[in-house]
């Protein structure tokens, strides 16, 4: 038997929709990224979530650090890639990536929303991981938000091993990419 489930609308600019259930208690939870130009130096970056058979209409949640624009320009903080990542199935975390430029150097920055608990954390990459940041990606791996780049032939993956606790993997992993030919490029995601 299948049952339909009809949400109220969301707020303009989501960003994908996902769903989390906690096999545990049976509780369900939709939710979504939003991005909403606010003025022309600014965009307000939020999360929508929504609990099944407890709310009638969607929760935002302002994320606890705005850092403004993609590509804003020369002044103050300039955002140079963002990607969002909706709920993963297993731990229950959402997160907005960014590599942000503060007029000095450019650091990557991940703000995790726990979907069970409804808390951010923040959690930057440590200095010097990876040599050029301009290069890294944000994924998936096994169920894990991680940062990647690809050098001679070789993939180099940190993972954040534990959002809430802000702890990454001791060490890259590091995989051969000598299978495939030509340049290994990961086309997209970014």
């Amino acid at each position: 038997m299948h049952q339909a489930l009809y949400l109220p609308d969301t707020h303009e600019g989501i960003r994908g929709i996902d769903f989390a259930l906690n096999l545990f208690t049976g509780e369900c939870k939709v939710a979504c990224f939003y991005m909403k130009n606010v003025t022309y130096f600014g965009t307000e970056v939020g999360f929508e979530v929504i609990t099944i058979g407890k709310d009638d209409r969607w929760r935002p949640l302002k994320l606890p650090k705005q850092n403004g624009k993609l590509d804003q320009g020369k002044r103050g903080k300039n955002v140079l890639r963002r990607r969002t990542f909706g709920p993963d199935k297993v731990e229950g975390g959402a997160h907005l990536v960014e590599v942000i430029w503060d007029g000095h150097q450019s650091y990557l920055e991940v703000q995790s929303f726990d979907v069970w608990s409804e808390c951010f954390t923040v959690t930057t990459l440590p200095p010097g991981v990876f040599s050029d940041l301009s290069k890294v990606f944000s994924l998936r791996w096994n169920h894990f938000l991680a940062v990647a780049d690809i050098t001679d032939e070789t993939l180099n993956v940190l993972v954040l091993k534990n959002f809430k606790e802000h702890k990454w993997s001791e060490k890259k992993d590091h995989r051969s990419l000598k299978v495939l030919k030509g340049k290994a490029t990961f086309e997209g995601s970014n």
